[in-house]
């Protein structure tokens, strides 16, 4: 049994590594009869430049690029540092994310990197709003 998507005139989706838009302008449904990395338009992180944004977008390239994998994991444990020594508060959300990182569980990954994107937002607010 494979997956069916329903998409909404001009929503986009990520289907393996391929970018699809419904052009029209009535839903449509996509039968997805093969198992391959999928990421509609919420879980696709627009442009950011914060730390936990990049950590964001190099799980996004596991998941949709795994012939990239060694290099991308070596970007990921890269940020992962950076972020820690920067905010050790973060170590018990990117811990959380890093086990399902090591075990392949992208997709859940993304959705737990999505609290740490919160808590990094209030965190930056915080200190915004105490200068």
């Amino acid at each position: 049994m494979g997956l069916v998507l329903t998409l909404k005139p001009q929503e986009r989706i990520i289907l393996g590594g391929a970018v699809v838009r419904n052009n029209g302008a009535y839903s449509t449904q996509l039968m997805i009869e093969t198992h391959t990395p999928i990421l509609r338009c919420p879980d696709i992180l627009p442009e950011s430049e914060t730390p936990c944004s990049r950590i964001y977008m190099a799980i996004e390239l596991l998941y949709i690029q795994p012939e990239q994998r060694e290099e991308t994991m070596k970007l990921y444990l890269a940020l992962t540092r950076e972020v820690l020594a920067a905010a050790s508060s973060m170590a018990p959300l990117l811990q959380e994310v890093s086990r399902l990182v090591i075990a392949g569980e992208y997709y859940k990954a993304l959705q737990k990197m999505k609290r740490l994107l919160r808590y990094e937002k209030n965190l930056l607010e915080s200190i915004t709003t105490a200068t």
